[in-house]
């Protein structure tokens, strides 16, 4: 920063001021403030140096309403029982054929209508264009079939008698599917270890859980002695972090099946200690439904120690 440049700003010539803002006249005030925000801020001079004629205001009206019903033809009113009447001003319709439906009468100066519409009175035994026959009116006679539909409970809604000469014939009954026969196992069946290693490789497992009963500890011996007597036999035992394991099987004597020949169970027991119980089913020649009535035998088996 050099002093010449602060001399130069100081020093600089400043415009005089001729009035203050407070003693302007107020209505030159307001011709300032209404030219304020136009093209005169642009320009520099008032409006009327610029502006040769302004538009012209366009003078907006609402139109009148249309006129009512009842003053069209004279203010007469129309009664809507009998027949109507609208008033000394209305031309009437079809007065003496000589006017059409709207009113005119015909260019040439005469009391016919240019197109004169004739009307049918509808009578009966005319046909439904409005004209008349000869021939009397064609009666029906519904059939015995179809009178003893109408009169209902004799026939069916097709007016269809049995086939037997009867009344209404019920619609068969829909047969119920027969129950699954119930689940028996075998006592003492035997399945040596390489089968139920190879069965158990090739069959879909079924998981079902249960929770176990608090407090209680079982040992390998005691599930194996419930097991035992329930018809299940465990082909393998042994401890596991938190709980027990066992590979078991049983074979079904009588019950459902998916085709001929032996039907097999082969389960994996895990008993978690305070948690709970899983065991995971295969079937053998079983149907799925199976799986769940093994299951309910296992736990039942296994009641001591589930819930």
């Amino acid at each position: 920063h050099s002093p010449e440049d602060a001399r130069r700003v100081i020093c600089a010539p400043k415009e005089i001021v001729e009035e203050f803002h407070e003693e302007m006249d107020a209505e030159m005030k307001a011709k300032i403030f209404d030219e304020f925000n136009t093209l005169s801020t642009v320009y520099q001079s008032p409006s009327s140096k610029f502006v040769v004629e302004k538009a012209a205001q366009v003078i907006m009206s609402k139109m009148a309403p249309p006129p009512a019903p009842g003053d069209q033809y004279g203010g007469g009113d129309f009664d809507s029982v009998g027949g109507g009447n609208f008033g000394s001003g209305a031309p009437p319709l079809l007065a003496g054929g000589g006017d059409d439906m709207l009113g005119e009468t015909d260019v040439l100066g005469g009391g016919m209508p240019a197109t004169t519409q004739p009307t049918y009175a509808p009578a009966s035994g005319g046909d439904l264009l409005g004209g008349f026959d000869d021939d009397p009116p064609i009666t029906t006679t519904p059939s015995p079939a179809a009178a003893a539909a109408s009169q209902g409970g004799a026939s069916d809604l097709l007016g269809m008698d049995d086939l037997l000469g009867g009344g209404y014939a019920p619609a068969p009954a829909t047969p119920s599917t027969p129950a699954a026969p119930p689940l028996v196992l075998q006592p003492g069946a035997v399945l040596d270890g390489a089968t139920f290693e190879r069965r158990w490789s090739q069959l879909a497992p079924n998981e079902r859980q249960r929770r176990m009963r608090p407090g209680i500890q079982p040992t390998t011996a005691a599930v194996e002695q419930s097991l035992r007597m329930a018809g299940i036999s465990v082909i393998a035992s042994g401890a596991i972090p938190q709980g027990l394991k066992f590979f078991c099987y049983a074979k079904q004597q009588s019950g459902a099946a998916l085709g001929p020949g032996e039907v097999w169970f082969l389960a994996e027991l895990l008993l978690f200690t305070s948690s709970t119980a899983s065991c995971t089913v295969k079937l053998d020649n079983a149907p799925p439904a199976s799986a769940d009535a093994f299951c309910e035998q296992l736990w039942s088996a296994l009641s001591a120690v589930v819930s």
